[in-house]
């Protein structure tokens, strides 16, 4: 970023573009911006950074990410850097609304099937270029996937302040991703990598489709009762990587979570029962919720939609798809070929069309 700060006028003056900012866009931290490019004509989004050092060179990061991967239509577009102030600023295209503003437009009923599917193969293509390039995003969710223009299912994808390369030092992050999209090697302080974002992916396409978060902890140790609720035990081998596996299950051999107990039935069976929260809310015992049931089998869930969603949450990051993997998955596959006769190419260019959750 070079240094190129003038005077405040609206908001800021700078010797390269004369950008006045004054509408404030989603709430978010660090804040954002609509402008006006005086050089240009062009309405931006702008966002800037506080004056503190790892917050600089967070900014510093992103901008270089950005750079790396210009001209990628499915990533947000880096217009300019500067300094103002002391305070990093970035001035990006201006999108439209994020998903998250869409599905409460819904009234959180969520989308159709088809519909999720536009607004997720190009978030898989993303993902694909940012693998390509060993880079994690690390905080994909709704709010993070955006419109290209209003009434368009065109997306990209923004906030690249949490990236990073897979090559830097410190490996483990409990802090990276949101909480109801945090893998759990994030929360159990195992090495991750681009699999953490194929585990959000796997969050936010259930969250499309039925208009609710898929693991809605309110903090770390529920977050992982969530996880472990829906899909049972981890493997021990996986666990045994874990630094911080003994905050998260009580007893020293890891197999009983911190927030159930054991409990021996008359029959001499030993069982997990789930302890009551302070909150007074309630996660199963490991394994006891059924991701049909959440999707609902009554809306006519297809296989294919399933086993997408269950290999995107595998315990194992190994395991689960890789972006390049899930672009050609039975239940992406049908669609894309379908977008690739119609348009010539891949993507939507139709409406957005928000519920009647039917089939998927």
């Amino acid at each position: 970023m070079t240094q190129k700060s003038s005077t405040l006028t609206g908001c800021m003056t700078t010797s390269a573009t004369a950008t006045n900012c004054w509408n404030p866009l989603e709430k978010g931290t660090p804040p954002s911006f609509q402008g006006l490019d005086h050089k240009t004509g062009a309405h931006v989004a702008l966002k800037i950074i506080r004056n503190e050092d790892h917050l600089q060179t967070q900014a510093e990061k992103e901008v270089f990410i950005l750079t790396q991967l210009k001209n990628n239509v499915n990533v947000v577009e880096i217009l300019d850097s500067f300094q103002f102030r002391n305070h990093s600023c970035i001035v990006f295209e201006l999108l439209a609304r994020n998903l998250s503003r869409l599905k409460f437009e819904t009234c959180y009923k969520g989308f159709t099937p088809l519909q999720v599917k536009k607004f997720i193969i190009p978030v898989l293509q993303c993902l694909q270029a940012l693998s390509q390039k060993q880079i994690v995003h690390g905080d994909l969710n709704l709010e993070n996937i955006l419109l290209k223009q209003e009434y368009r299912d065109e997306i990209k994808v923004i906030d690249f302040g949490s990236s990073r390369f897979l090559n830097e030092k410190g490996s483990t992050s409990p802090y990276l991703q949101g909480c109801a999209y945090r893998a759990p090697e994030l929360i159990l302080g195992i090495e991750y990598g681009t699999p953490v974002d194929m585990w959000a992916v796997g969050c936010v396409v259930v969250e499309l489709f039925t208009g609710q978060k898929l693991l809605p902890g309110e903090d770390e140790q529920d977050q992982m009762a969530c996880i472990l609720e829906l899909l049972g035990k981890p493997p021990k081998d996986y666990l045994q990587k874990a630094t911080r596996a003994q905050e998260f299950f009580s007893d020293e051999n890891i197999i009983i979570p911190a927030y159930c107990e054991e409990k021996t039935k008359k029959n001499g069976k030993k069982i997990l029962v789930s302890k009551r929260k302070e909150s007074g809310k309630i996660r199963g015992p490991p394994g006891t919720r059924d991701l049909e049931l959440v999707l609902g089998m009554d809306r006519a869930v297809k296989p294919t939609f399933l086993d997408f969603v269950k290999r995107c949450l595998e315990w194992v990051p190994e395991a689960r798809l890789k972006p390049s993997q899930a672009l050609v998955h039975p239940w992406i596959k049908k669609m894309r070929s379908k977008s690739q006769t119609k348009n010539g190419n891949e993507g939507g260019g139709g409406g957005v069309a928000p519920g009647g959750n039917v089939a998927a």
